[in-house]
């Protein structure tokens, strides 16, 4: 996972009688004292304050992170294979003006347990995205305000399997913090529109092989099963793409010390499907198909440097209902079905420039 940007250290105060000046070209943390020892001459503190356009890319992070499904502990006949994984995930952080910024991430995912695929294919790349992020500041009670626009390129096998050209998100952050800063209460809503090249999932026409519909055995091919993971994944849940989804989360954060602090999140995303036509369409069935999952989890930061920081706990993504349909999941934690890995245990090292 990555970081949120990492809190610098205050810059010393000028000791009586020294002038504080800036030196463009030299970094934040030089600082160098100048005058005799006798303190009838004024020294001078030379503080640097980047002004050139390495500043602009402050708050911009790197996370390496490893992680294991709760299916590794489970040892009954409903088991799946254990699953480990390790992810390493950057984000770039452009700053245009004071309350304006542009951001890219991508990352990728590299499994070090058996893959249960038939292809036996361990890396899993996330999709790249392109975003901007405009800071409001404060509304009345104290209340922060914060939005972002972002577009995802397909370059996650999940999309690629979609047929995704792109998708759009949009929406605000609200923020509030209490008790002198040391507790925050967040709410994050997004609005995503899918752009697919088809309604429809999986599917490819064609055949690279033999310039056809067909593949050379005579079947319809299909080239993103070889991005499935067997069990619950992506690749079930209907051949219809997503139209548009709704994500809405709260997210609550303690600092207990400078350095210590933790993070209690839990969202809801409601995913309404393109429409099936009444003439394929079963009449007791809604033409719009809609799949709602529920994430979140529970974190512990350490910050060992102002620039790097160690965290750990669990995190989890699973449909909102169970697999008979009867009632909702524990909305951060899986605990009726953990042999699905819907729930991981992770740890991060996160890095901020």
């Amino acid at each position: 996972m990555l970081a949120d940007q990492a809190p610098k250290a205050p810059a010393p105060a000028p000791q009586a009688g020294l002038l504080a000046v800036t030196t463009p070209g030299q970094n934040d943390d030089d600082i160098a004292v100048t005058g005799d020892d006798s303190g009838s001459t004024p020294g001078i503190v030379v503080k640097a304050r980047p002004t050139g356009w390495k500043e602009k890319f402050r708050g911009s992070s790197a996370s390496f992170s490893s992680s294991v499904g709760t299916g590794t502990f489970v040892a009954d006949e409903f088991a799946d294979a254990p699953y480990f994984d390790t992810s390493l995930g950057f984000s770039l952080r452009y700053k245009l003006a004071r309350k304006h910024t542009l951001n890219a991430g991508w990352g990728f995912t590299y499994e070090l347990s058996t893959p249960d695929n038939a292809e036996g294919r361990r890396f899993t790349p996330n999709n790249t995205t392109l975003g901007y992020g405009y800071s409001y500041g404060p509304l009345l009670a104290k209340i922060n305000l914060s939005a972002s626009a972002r577009i995802a390129l397909p370059t996650s096998y999940e999309s690629q399997y979609n047929g995704t050209i792109f998708n759009l998100t949009v929406g605000p952050n609200l923020s509030r913090s209490f008790l002198k800063d040391k507790l925050t209460l967040a709410l994050t809503s997004r609005f995503t529109k899918y752009v697919p090249n088809s309604p429809n999932r999986g599917l490819r026409s064609g055949d690279p092989n033999t310039g056809t519909g067909k593949t050379q055995t005579g079947e319809t091919p299909n080239y993103a099963s070889a991005y499935c993971r067997e069990g619950a994944n992506f690749c079930s849940g209907g051949t219809l793409n997503a139209n548009y989804s709704f994500y809405n989360a709260l997210s609550l954060s303690y600092s207990f010390t400078e350095k210590l602090s933790a993070s209690l999140s839990a969202g809801v995303t409601n995913v309404f499907k393109y429409s099936v036509s009444e003439v394929n369409s079963d009449p007791n069935l809604p033409l719009t198909g809609r799949s709602d999952t529920t994430e979140g989890g529970l974190s512990v930061s350490y910050q060992l440097t102002p620039r790097y920081s160690l965290s750990g706990g669990f995190q989890s993504s699973m449909p909102a209902l169970t697999d008979d349909q009867t009632s909702v999941r524990f909305p951060i934690y899986d605990f009726t079905s953990p042999s699905n890995n819907y729930t991981s245990w992770f740890a991060s090292l996160d890095a901020v420039y």
